[in-house]
């Protein structure tokens, strides 16, 4: 007795067909008037990058005071600061 068997992928013959090729007609820009000419204008002309200014110096930033703490310090309070020996501190105000 012959063993049933499942049929082989691709054995279909709706899996042989190609599909149709779609018409993609409507997807093209038209050519024509004014938007027409000035999108073959610009496809030719490249603007230059920046608009040809030099690039902007990068602005100098006056250096802050630094100071390493000596030791460790737990706030006692909210408006104190807590840190840990040899952390860097910038001082905004004194």
């Amino acid at each position: 007795m012959e063993q049933p068997t499942l049929p082989r992928q691709g054995a279909s013959p709706r899996a042989r067909t190609q599909p149709a090729p779609q018409n993609l007609d409507f997807m093209n820009v038209p050519e024509q008037g004014v938007a027409g000419l000035q999108r073959r204008m610009s496809m030719d002309v490249k603007p230059v990058p920046g608009g040809g200014r030099a690039k902007p110096q990068p602005r100098v930033r006056p250096r802050q005071a630094k100071c390493r703490a000596l030791y460790a310090y737990d706030a006692q309070d909210t408006d104190e600061l807590s840190f840990n020996a040899d952390d860097i501190i910038d001082i905004v105000r004194e």
